[in-house]
């Protein structure tokens, strides 16, 4: 991992609006915005080994548009979200989140964000534990994902 000035990006989102992605590895991330007092407490729910995609709640959002929203994931997303034990996980008991995509499951008993994004200062910090970072580099049909989830940013 090459040297990242952080206070620096940090300054930029704060003070002219930009976005801050964290989008892979974003658990070390965020645990370092938070160590900056840039990102709210938090705790992390992990999903369970099983397929979560059922457990996943999208909301209508610029990312997500042309895909079923205001619903469960389904197959549309399953690149997204894959198995694997620890591989997707939510925040919870955070404030001033704006959720886009949502986590249940055993044992938790409320709903955790996988997929949100926070206010600093003039900007955002937007966070995810979906495989968004793969999927946007891979060939094919993600380029149109890829331009707008750029566009959205």
């Amino acid at each position: 991992m090459r040297n990242v000035d952080l206070d620096e990006i940090l300054r930029r989102v704060k003070e002219d609006g930009s976005t801050l992605l964290a989008l892979e590895n974003a658990r070390f991330w965020i645990e370092k915005l938070r160590s900056k007092k840039a990102f709210p407490d938090y705790k992390i729910f992990t999903a369970n080994q099983n397929w979560i995609g059922h457990s996943l709640f999208v909301k209508e959002h610029g990312f997500f548009d042309g895909l079923p929203a205001n619903c469960a994931m389904n197959w549309e997303y399953q690149c997204l979200a894959t198995y694997g034990r620890g591989k997707h996980w939510g925040l919870y008991e955070m404030e001033g989140e704006e959720p886009i995509v949502s986590l249940v499951g055993y044992p938790l008993d409320g709903i955790a964000t996988s997929m949100g994004a926070v206010k600093y200062g003039k900007g955002k910090i937007v966070f995810s534990s979906l495989d968004i970072p793969k999927n946007l580099i891979m060939e094919g049909g993600s380029r149109v994902r890829r331009k707008k989830f750029l566009q959205i940013c």
